[in-house]
């Protein structure tokens, strides 16, 4: 259908400043994909951009041009970094994509290395703190929730649930997360509804990198 075809072809850009203007987002990252090689020369792969506050959704010509564009993941723009992925209502294939630091080889934030290879310090960036659970609330739930609702809203850097070890204990859990990135993507799940309760997640007490 056309309403679909045009979920297919629309972005989720998340962390744009207040006050970014339509018109800029798109030249910007319009260009930024021909730079790239991700869209020809001269083409203009964004078509259309509704901004609100803190984040905005791009419209792009074809589909080809939405799951190239998932590649800006990452892009710096006038100081933050903008998140670049699939709109909740999305329900087509999962594409692989690179985030921008990859696909221009400029360095990424530390960290990285595979699940269970890493150091304790390693380890305090991968997990997460999660308050409100209830007594119900398995384990198994839990990683399945969150993970899915992770995937859902494009905080996931590749296939499969990013979550690999979940301990709950009554009114609250720790998840791990297989990279420190996805733990600190999965942040953005704090406040979630859940079985009734409104679930906090954080930092654990004893983490002391950087504030993401």
């Amino acid at each position: 259908s056309a309403a679909q075809d045009k979920v297919n072809r629309e972005l989720f850009v998340g962390n744009t400043p207040p006050g970014t203007s339509e018109m800029l987002l798109i030249q910007f990252l319009s260009g930024a994909m021909r730079r790239t090689g991700l869209a020809p020369p001269e083409s203009r792969p964004i078509v259309n951009c509704r901004v609100n506050q803190k984040f905005a959704f791009i419209e792009c010509a074809t589909l080809d041009d939405a799951n190239k564009a998932l590649n800006l993941n990452g892009i710096p723009f006038l100081g933050s970094c903008l998140k670049v992925s699939r709109p909740s209502k999305y329900a087509g294939p999962f594409v692989p994509s690179k985030s921008w630091q990859e696909l221009t080889g400029t360095a990424a934030p530390a960290g990285g290395g595979a699940a269970g290879t890493g150091t304790a310090e390693d380890k305090i960036n991968r997990e997460l703190f999660i308050g409100n659970t209830t007594p119900e609330m398995t384990d198994q739930m839990l990683t399945d929730f969150l993970g899915k609702a992770m995937e859902q809203v494009g905080l996931t850097k590749g296939p499969g649930n990013p979550i690999v070890t979940c301990r709950t204990s009554g009114k609250f859990a720790f998840v791990e997360l297989r990279s420190p990135e996805e733990a600190a993507s999965a942040l953005n799940l704090n406040n979630i509804p859940y079985l009734g309760a409104q679930l906090r997640v954080g930092r654990p007490s004893k983490y002391t990198g950087p504030t993401t």
